[in-house]
């Protein structure tokens, strides 16, 4: 692990998350409904338009359609990225090697760590490990995280930390759990802005960024049965995702 981390320093979100949670099936109805039906009038959209193109040679209307289409396809390309974001309401479980899972992870991360110019330091402390999650999500979740910490690294040589730790009985209970700790060297995050990066829609990378990834983390974490947190300084970044042990 990068950081030396405190229990108390760690930050949950629990309530915030857990809230999210209970209001995420009516809203992935809700935004599928809208999606799929605004898809319908996109593809129409389309349809006339390439009409219009394929019957005219007039230049003003050919140009008018042609943006009409870029339009829609735009906005195609937008509804496939909401959709994107949506968070499945139950889990496909299965039980599986995490060692194996977090090796593929890592293979997987060189190319943009090089990019970079980052080096990735693993500690892997249990010879064997075994979960019982969902794949995808736990995929998700650590992609996530994992962005965020190259992001966040410095532009010359930086290193992230991608360990894995067995806790048999910790501050979070009285259960055995696995910890996934993931750190970065980067600027680290204020005090008052730790606070509010599990709400949906915060963030502070720019207006192309939606703000919701640690929020959806958080929440499919918390559906496997875990919790996502997060701690930081100016020396970087630790999150830690915590998951029943098998």
């Amino acid at each position: 692990m990068l950081h030396t981390i405190e229990p108390e320093q760690v930050h949950y979100g629990e309530e915030l998350i857990l809230e999210d949670s209970n209001t995420l099936d009516y809203f992935n109805k809700f935004i599928r409904g809208f999606i799929h039906k605004h898809n319908n009038h996109l593809t129409i959209s389309l349809g006339y338009s390439s009409l219009i193109t394929g019957s005219t040679r007039e230049i003003k209307t050919l140009q008018q359609a042609q943006r009409i289409s870029e339009c829609a396809e735009k906005a195609v390309e937008l509804n496939n990225e909401a959709n994107s974001c949506l968070i499945p309401t139950s889990p496909n479980l299965e039980t599986f090697d995490l060692l194996e899972f977090i090796a593929t992870k890592s293979a997987q991360i060189q190319e943009p760590l090089q990019q970079r110019n980052i080096t990735l330091l693993q500690s892997i402390q249990p010879p064997q490990v075994k979960v019982h999650a969902d794949k995808e999500w736990l995929n998700r979740i650590i992609d996530e995280i994992l962005k965020n910490a190259i992001e966040a690294s410095t532009p010359e040589s930086s290193e992230l930390h991608f360990d894995v730790v067995h806790v048999p009985f910790d501050h979070l209970g009285d259960t055995s759990r696995i910890e996934i700790v993931i750190s970065d060297d980067g600027e680290g995050i204020n005090e008052e802005d730790l606070k509010s990066v599990f709400e949906p829609f915060f963030s502070k990378k720019g207006h192309e960024h939606l703000g919701i990834g640690l929020n959806n983390a958080g929440i499919l974490t918390y559906k496997l049965g875990g919790k996502l947190g997060i701690a930081s300084s100016p020396k970087g970044t630790t999150v830690i995702i915590s998951l029943p042990a098998e």
